[in-house]
């Protein structure tokens, strides 16, 4: 995620604002669990990122999320699944990155910077307008479907766990009886 054409009270900010701006943005993150990199990408843009994505939550503070397959528009299943019905990560949840991209609203707010910022599809910011959650549902690309977007990733409660670890068992008992059936057809076909 880029922070760019940054100004403030129409100029370009000197390296102490930048600097300030940076430490106010990681700290806000580090406070609510979220693991980025917040560096200076040139003199008005401030780049946010951690490896290949924007971000990830901190799951010592906040906990696993759980991936879920969902759908495209097609009917299609997209996204990684597993016997449990979930997959266990600490990717963001829709939540989660509305209250993200609230923290670095609100942290530009404060220092009244200007700046414009997409997150794929999604315009965050644009000068001294912030965008809502109502703006980016309105953002969703064509070629996903609102529950692609929304629903891949949820909060692991304690209900989806005990229904994963019911999943398991009964795929661990079926695995096993189907064992037992091939080494008994082995031996009728052996006789």
């Amino acid at each position: 995620m880029l922070l760019t054409k940054m100004r403030i009270e129409g100029k370009k900010p000197t390296q102490d604002q930048m600097n300030g701006i940076i430490k106010h943005l990681q700290d806000a993150f580090n406070e609510k669990g979220y693991i980025t990199e917040v560096t200076q990408n040139n003199g008005t843009s401030i780049k946010i990122s951690q490896g290949g994505r924007c971000f990830s939550v901190d799951t010592a503070q906040l906990g696993y999320n759980a991936q879920v397959p969902t759908y495209n528009r097609y009917g299609f299943q997209v996204g990684r699944t597993a016997i449990a019905g979930y997959v266990r990560t600490n990717l963001p949840t829709w939540d989660q990155r509305v209250h993200f991209n609230n923290i670095i609203n609100g942290a530009l707010d404060v220092e009244n910077v200007s700046c414009n910022i997409k997150s794929g599809p999604f315009t965050i910011r644009e000068g001294l307008e912030s965008m809502t959650e109502c703006d980016w549902e309105d953002q969703i690309p064509s070629y996903a479907s609102y529950d692609y977007v929304v629903n891949r990733i949820v909060t692991l409660d304690d209900d989806m766990i005990q229904d994963g670890k019911e999943r398991l068992k009964e795929h661990r008992k079926e695995q096993k009886r189907l064992k037992l059936l091939a080494a008994t057809n082995d031996l009728c076909h052996a006789a």
